[in-house]
């Protein structure tokens, strides 16, 4: 799709705006998982309606392959190269301006009540919407300051992403918070099929943590737990420990053994003692695109958040889409990267809990499904309590945590 150009207060996307962008060098879209989502354009100064991209203003293009209707992005910078004559344009996608919209302190119930009071308690008129697949009924939202509406659904300590887990997406004027975003596409990226580029970025830089110390404060009481270490400390050149601030955790001061509970959930929760992480960088060819495989389209096509089958060499891997970069005028993927994304706790013992080493998560979590697994809790718990299910580098379960929270 051609480019549309919208002015500063548009709301509705559905007409031909106030110019089109028909002489753009060069554009791509570049979105990570629960992260950025920015448009990046390069036209000639005496390129077709030029003169219309201006700070504030709207560019509506395809996100990704996925997206068949295109995506607002607002203006935020431009960059004017008399040299090569021709324009940088920056933009951020239209639900970025969440964060200049303030919302109040309040609590909730579950993550329904959540979102909405997000909208409900907005302190400037608020033209955007929330959504979820999600069925959690049960956790605590609390928010005991006033924050930003983007601050609220992640970034800081008992945001939407931390207490209730999931992956979000941008989509116009709606927050979509899902369960699992994508799905197991049952697409292979290989050798000598559609593998053009290969790249391994292993780093051990957050992923190695050795142990984990919990603290409570609050205006009258500090409390510090004790360092709770993994099970081969001794495995590892330097002793890591990740600092864990559990003020917004507890209603009541907790104790020295309920902050090492929480310390020891964190580690679990978040792959301590894995030496490696890697990150697959692919690029490849979109064969939906060519000739001969214009009968399977639809089944080729990925976006971010989806699981694919990567073949090359000794690697036979399953590995999600975390970050893509979308070239919107030739409406093919520049590259795409895999690996593991960075979760939230809640989110990672909901994963860890309810997922199979043979298999991933089902990408959405149903009413019905919710219930069974409230039962499982009710019966495994009895009348209150949490179970968490460790497992080790192959996905193999080698403990269990029995806690009171």
């Amino acid at each position: 799709m051609i480019p549309i150009v919208y002015g500063p207060n548009e709301q509705a996307f559905t007409s031909e705006g106030i110019g089109r962008l028909r002489d753009v060098v060069a554009g791509s879209v570049k979105e990570k998982l629960n992260g950025l989502c920015e448009l990046n354009a390069t036209i000639p100064f005496d390129g077709q309606d030029a003169d219309l991209l201006t700070e504030s203003n709207f560019v509506f293009a395809k996100a990704s392959d996925k997206d068949l209707n295109g995506q607002p992005f607002r203006i935020y910078r431009t960059n004017r190269k008399a040299k090569d004559k021709k324009i940088q344009v920056y933009a951020r996608h239209r639900l970025y301006d969440l964060s200049g919209i303030p919302v109040a302190p309040f609590a909730a119930v579950g993550v329904v009540p959540a979102l909405t009071g997000l909208i409900s308690n907005s302190l400037e008129t608020n033209p955007f919407h929330v959504w979820t697949d999600i069925a959690n009924t049960e956790s605590i939202y609390q928010q005991t300051i006033p924050l930003t509406f983007r601050q609220c659904l992640g970034g800081v300590q008992g945001s939407i992403l931390q207490t209730f887990g999931g992956e979000y997406e941008w989509d116009n004027d709606t927050v979509k918070l899902w369960a699992h975003r994508g799905s197991d596409t049952g697409v292979y990226i290989q050798y000598k099929k559609n593998l053009t580029a290969f790249e391994i970025d292993r780093s051990n830089d957050s992923a190695a943590y050795t142990g984990c110390l919990a603290f409570y404060k609050s205006d009258q009481t500090v409390v510090t737990g004790t360092v709770q270490k993994i099970s081969n400390p001794e495995d590892f050149p330097t002793q890591k420990v990740f600092i864990l601030d559990c003020s917004s955790d507890f209603d009541e001061v907790p104790t020295v053994e309920q902050l090492n509970a929480k310390a020891v959930s964190y580690m679990a929760a978040n792959n301590f003692g894995v030496p490696f992480k890697d990150n697959l960088k692919v690029s490849f060819a979109p064969l939906w695109k060519t000739e001969e495989y214009k009968n399977f389209a639809s089944l080729e096509r990925i976006g971010l958040g989806d699981y694919v089958h990567v073949v090359y060499k000794e690697y036979d891997l399953l590995m999600q889409v975390i970050e893509t970069d979308y070239d919107f005028i030739n409406e093919r993927y520049n590259s795409i990267t895999l690996g593991v994304k960075k979760a939230s706790m809640s989110s990672k013992i909901a994963d860890i809990a309810r997922s199979s080493s043979t298999g991933i998560i089902e990408n959405t979590v149903s009413m019905m499904q919710s219930a069974i697994d409230h039962a499982a809790d009710v019966i495994a718990g009895g009348t209150g309590g949490y179970i968490v299910i460790g497992r080790n580098s192959d996905g193999q379960p080698n403990e269990i945590y029995i806690m009171d929270s």
